[in-house]
């Protein structure tokens, strides 16, 4: 079953985190840290559980990024261990489908991401389960031992990689937007960055 997190299940959460991170296995996750984002709503917290056990979750912030609004994968923790990453999973990709629910019913239409360079047709390749309905477009190329180029970018992209990133985004096209309606400028329902 997967299903928002609440503050009721920080102790949950904070032993599925200090398993083993997949998204940056060389962040600590302090107890603090997963407080705030259950407890503040620019950040949505999933996760998946079996009977009342825990077995992973993820969080995705929402903020507004040159007056567009977008979200992002903050962190994903799970108990099962794996050497690889796959959207099959009955944990992560029902997670996904589930962000993307929200993300659309609130009118955020685009998902940003980082990958490296090496993988990131792999990557390409698993996203082909949306159907068309989102456009993909590469933001930046960052190399190796350096900064992304702007705020967002270096949130998103955790610190200074040892190998090249690249950063992309998913747009939803407009035919699958509320009342099929263009990107607007509106004032986001959550609170920026």
């Amino acid at each position: 079953m997967i299903r928002r997190l609440t503050i009721d299940d920080i102790e949950q959460a904070y032993n599925v985190a200090i398993t083993k991170p997949i998204r940056d296995e060389t962040n600590f996750i302090h107890k603090d840290r997963i407080i705030y984002t259950l407890a503040h709503p620019e950040y949505v917290n999933l996760g998946y559980f079996e009977g009342d056990e825990l077995i992973s979750w993820s969080a995705v912030k929402f903020v507004n990024v040159d007056l567009e609004k977008v979200w992002y994968i903050i962190f994903f923790f799970t108990k099962r261990l794996s050497d690889h990453f796959s959207f099959r999973n009955n944990d992560f990709g029902p997670m996904m489908d589930e962000y993307f629910k929200i993300a659309e019913a609130n009118e955020y239409y685009t998902y940003v991401y980082s990958v490296p360079l090496k993988s990131h047709h792999a990557y390409y390749r698993k996203w082909k389960s949306k159907k068309g309905r989102y456009d993909t477009f590469d933001v930046a190329i960052v190399p190796a031992g350096t900064e992304a180029p702007s705020e967002w970018m270096r949130k998103l992209n955790g610190g200074i990689r040892p190998y090249d990133i690249v950063m992309k985004k998913r747009v939803l096209k407009d035919e699958f937007r509320k009342n099929n309606s263009i990107r607007t400028n509106k004032s986001p329902k959550t609170r920026t960055r």
